[in-house]
C-alpha cells in the first residue's frame, strides 16, 4: 500500500539505465540488455530531450522477453518523439504475453544529433523494500 511517507527510491527501482545523458547523433540505435521485470507490477520509461536539432527525432521501444538473453522478444510499445521535453511510457505486467518477464529498451536517433538521458524504472513492486544497488545515492527523509 502506497503511503505518503515513503520516499521515491523506496518504491522505484531504476532497472534499466539506458541512455546516460549526453548528445546523441543521427545513426545512433542502442537496444540495451534485457532485465528481470518480475518482481514489478508496472514499469516505466522516463526519456528526457533537450535540444533537438532541426528534423530531429528518436524513436523509444520497450521490449519483453522470456529470458535475458531476448528469446521470444515482442514489442509492448514503440514511440516517436520530435521535441524537447520529458516523457513517458507505462506498461503493466498484463502487457507482457505469458512466459515474458524480461524487459529491454531500445532507441534509434534519427537524422539530426539531439541531447538525451533515457532510465527505465520498476515501480510497483511485489516484494518490499525495492533494491538500492542501482542507485548511486540516495537521500531524504
Amino acid at each position: 500500500m502506497t503511503t505518503y511517507t515513503e520516499c521515491f527510491y523506496e518504491v522505484h527501482y531504476p532497472l534499466i539505465n539506458v541512455a546516460a545523458p549526453n548528445t546523441y547523433q543521427a545513426g545512433a540505435e542502442v537496444v540495451t540488455a534485457y532485465a528481470d521485470h518480475e518482481n514489478y507490477h508496472r514499469g516505466v520509461c522516463i526519456t528526457h530531450i533537450g535540444t533537438v536539432a532541426q528534423g530531429g527525432d528518436v524513436h523509444v521501444s520497450i521490449y519483453a522477453a522470456s529470458d535475458a538473453l531476448g528469446t521470444g522478444v515482442e514489442t509492448l510499445h514503440t514511440v516517436n518523439y520530435t521535441a524537447a521535453g520529458i516523457y513517458a511510457i507505462e506498461v503493466t505486467s498484463e502487457s507482457f504475453t505469458p512466459g515474458n518477464k524480461f524487459v529491454a529498451v531500445g532507441y534509434d536517433v534519427d537524422d539530426a544529433a539531439m541531447n538525451l538521458a533515457i532510465i527505465y524504472y520498476g515501480i510497483v513492486s511485489r516484494y518490499m523494500p525495492v533494491p538500492t544497488t542501482n542507485w548511486a545515492g540516495t537521500h531524504g527523509p
